[in-house]
């Protein structure tokens, strides 16, 4: 469960911090930075839980981004945790199944 909520609050954070960026790119959506800095509003290169909340997040998402425990989420723990469910992510989805061959005659 905890998995579902910190994907659903990253797929979240990433929205929130806009998709029509210039550093988009078409399989991932913002690059991490530039997704980071639209939360981070002062600038101080962490964010806080009450901009993760500003950001429409609850501070689930943050304990699950939080990976140090030390209070804010850096750009390298946003980084991470967002590669992480990514990866998540692709292990969860079903494989295609096989290509239907046409029988010989």
């Amino acid at each position: 469960m905890a998995n579902v909520l910190s994907h659903a609050g990253l797929l979240a954070l990433a929205l929130a911090a806009g998709t029509a960026l210039a550093a988009d790119t078409p399989a991932t959506g913002p690059a991490p930075s530039a997704a980071f800095g639209k939360v981070d509003s002062n600038r101080n290169g962490t964010i806080s839980l009450e901009e993760l909340i500003a950001a429409g997040m609850d501070d689930l998402a943050f304990r699950a981004m939080d990976i140090n425990g030390d209070g804010g989420v850096s750009a390298e723990e946003y980084a991470q945790r967002r590669a992480t469910e990514q990866e998540e992510a692709k292990q969860s989805m079903p494989s295609a199944p096989p290509p239907v061959r046409k029988q010989d005659k």
